[in-house]
């Protein structure tokens, strides 16, 4: 009785047959089921089954027809399937049964999933079949004669599925050795959803069971239109991601699951032939005439047994048969692989990409659209240039430009652009032409009179900038109409980068980490004018370039008499701009001039701006790339350095680096490459 009590409770916690499709051998069978999609169940006398804990899958079964359920993570991937799409009408109170028959034996269970699309379009209706055979065994070792061969009718075949026109469902055989259930399902008249089915097949009544569950999801979809080619790159993605996903998966799990399977059809053949023999013995079955041959055939059935549960136990018996104590571990936790971690971590990325571009796609993404939600909404920023005439009076336009266009920069989210204004010296310039201000329009135009949510921001925290102005949409022209304003007074723009961010949200209907932007920002840079201060000579003005390609530089915009000179990254600002008159004067912004400190003429001495005054020490010439002074000395980078801010010294002409400069910016070299002017 001891034994008999062991091997229950062993055989409590045997392993699954079925991973993902892969399947036991179906010889020598007490009960076995054939369903759709490949599945299949087999289960050996009262031994064998899924070592799982049945108490939750009995919950995930339920959950499939009252909410959200991990075995729809399982099938089609975490949050993929959303429970406003879940079709289980009148399915919930077969289900409650079903899993009612499930918690109750958890160690007669065998358990598989599979899934199913099923397009509205499809000229066919889809069949799904679920067959069952109770089978009968010898046990050859045991029993040659096969006088304690048995097996029992099947007692309970139910199908759990939604009550719909469009969904029929035939079941047969139930009491008998053989039995099916077919389920039919006409697209035509189902909605668009996922449509959960849950197979259930067990012994007549007994105490001990065996009780076979298949679940199939049929995916009814609504086929996809036609797409944008950035849905297509991200369908093919995720797939792909998927498909690498399934095979980190099966190498991980492939060989010890064959391992534990074949463990576990060994401890099934001898489980299922003691216990029959022990059930003969202690006179369960109405031709159980040969008791004493039946108990001592079980005594050398247990005795084999014992050593077959030593062998086969391993460390994680409960998990799986034959593991070594990584199998153990990797089996409990799964994600502590690297590999698979960043393989299903990738896989759910790319779905959220594709629903972030609101692509439609059958199997991640079924409620999406042709590609990104604001593709048929038309942006477009546009800026207006004005010059008042007169003091308050009227205004004309001195220049009216677009610059971008959401639609014709092939839907990208975000854009950028640039505006350059100069001021100083009493006037603002832009692209060479005084104004007085400059405001910016960002018109949304959109056919489908969605929800559109505008935004008009400085991303700058300055509050002497201008608030926007959000016009009320309009219905023109066939399409919803609306526009941000944003004056911009450069007056009170500093100097430097502002950058305005326009913006346009389509909001998600169901989850706001789905809303769908446009941005378009629009960097609005202020220089300083730049001024010679009344001298003559060129006219242009342009940045000096030194050592390492950087440029001769002041400090500030407008420096006072005495400020060093020195070399620093070229920004192309005003402290940056020189020009070398014809007679000879290096003159910087406001005016003023480049000479050596103090009437210095030793080497090293320091290199300053101060008023011009037309003297010999403010007197330079470019000779063939050395900038000399009126002492035959030259404009010098101190110790050939390029850090910025290294300081300009005046020293000997010796034809060094430290001592070339050019009004050309220098060719930058990628050594095996090109060059690059």
């Amino acid at each position: 009785m001891l034994r008999t009590n062991f091997l229950a409770a062993f055989l409590s916690f045997t392993l699954s047959l079925i991973l993902n499709g892969m399947s036991a051998p179906l010889a020598h069978a007490d009960l076995r089921a054939k369903g759709p999609l490949d599945m299949s169940c087999t289960l050996y006398g009262t031994a064998g089954g899924t070592a799982v804990d049945f108490g939750k899958l009995a919950l995930d079964v339920y959950s499939l027809y009252s909410g959200t359920s991990s075995i729809y993570d399982g099938l089609f991937g975490a949050g993929v399937v959303p429970a406003g799409l879940i079709r289980s009408q009148g399915g919930v109170s077969i289900a409650q049964s079903i899993t009612n028959f499930i918690a109750a034996f958890s160690d007669k269970n065998c358990f598989a999933s599979g899934k199913q699309r099923l397009s509205k379009e499809a000229r066919e209706p889809l069949r799904l079949n679920f067959e069952v055979k109770s089978t009968q065994r010898s046990y050859d070792d045991f029993d040659p004669s096969g006088w304690f061969a048995h097996t029992d009718p099947i007692g309970t075949l139910e199908v759990a599925v939604g009550q719909y026109d469009g969904i029929t469902t035939r079941v047969v055989g139930k009491g008998t050795k053989e039995g099916y259930i077919s389920v039919t399902l006409d697209p035509k008249k189902l909605d668009v959803g996922f449509y959960p089915i849950t197979f259930y097949a067990k012994e007549d009544s007994c105490n001990e069971c065996l009780k076979i569950v298949h679940v199939a999801v049929v995916q009814v979809y609504q086929p996809c239109p036609p797409r944008a080619n950035v849905c297509d790159v991200a369908i093919e993605g995720a797939q792909s991601a998927w498909d690498q996903y399934k095979e980190v998966y099966r190498i991980l799990f492939g060989p010890m699951i064959t391992r534990s399977v074949n463990c576990q059809l060994r401890v099934d053949q001898f489980g299922g032939a003691c216990n029959q023999l022990s059930r003969h013995a202690n006179g369960n079955y109405p031709n159980s005439d040969r008791r004493d041959e039946a108990q001592r055939r079980a005594d050398q059935c247990l005795d084999r047994f014992d050593q077959i549960i030593t062998d086969t136990r391993g460390h994680c018996p409960e998990i799986l048969l034959c593991a070594s104590q990584q199998d153990c571990a990797l089996k409990r936790e799964p994600f502590s692989n690297r590999q698979l971690t960043e393989a299903y971590g990738l896989f759910s990325q790319k779905v959220a990409e594709i629903k972030r571009l609101n692509c439609c796609s059958e199997a991640y993404n079924p409620r999406g659209g042709s590609g990104p939600n604001p593709a048929l909404v038309t942006t477009n920023v546009s800026y207006t240039i004005t010059e008042r005439s007169g003091v308050d009076t009227y205004s004309r336009t001195v220049e009216q430009a677009s610059l971008f266009n959401y639609t014709e920069n092939n839907g990208v989210p975000t854009l950028r652009s640039k505006i350059t204004i100069v001021k100083g010296n009493g006037r603002m310039l832009i692209n060479g032409k005084p104004f007085d201000s400059l405001n910016f329009n960002f018109m949304v135009k959109d056919p489908l009179r969605r929800s559109l949510r505008l935004g008009a921001a400085w991303l700058q925290n300055n509050p002497a900038l201008s608030r926007p102005y959000f016009s009320n949409p309009q219905w023109i022209n066939n399409r919803m109409e609306s526009f941000a304003q944003m004056l911009a007074n450069p007056s009170v723009l500093p100097l430097g980068i502002t950058t305005l961010n326009f913006s346009v949200v389509l909001p998600n209907p169901t989850d706001n980490s789905l809303n769908v932007s446009v941005q378009h920002l629009i960097d609005v840079e202020v220089k300083a004018e730049f001024t010679d201060g009344g001298n003559s000579g060129p006219s242009d003005v342009r940045p000096l370039y030194g050592l390492g390609g950087k440029c001769l530089t002041h400090y500030g915009w407008n420096p006072a008499p005495g400020t060093p000179l020195l070399l620093w990254d070229c920004v192309s600002q005003v402290n940056q701009f020189w020009k070398l008159t014809n007679d000879g004067k290096l003159i910087g912004n406001g005016g003023q001039c480049v000479e050596v400190k103090g009437n210095a003429t030793a080497s090293g001495s320091e290199i300053v701006i101060n008023p011009c005054n037309n003297s010999a020490n403010q007197k330079w010439r470019l000779d063939k790339g050395l900038m000399v002074h009126s002492s035959g000395k030259c404009l010098n980078v101190k110790g050939a350095q390029t850090q910025n801010g290294t300081p300009i010294i005046l020293w000997d002409c010796g034809n060094y680096a430290n001592e070339k400069w050019s009004w050309m910016k220098p060719m930058i070299v990628l050594p095996g490459v090109i060059n690059l002017q």
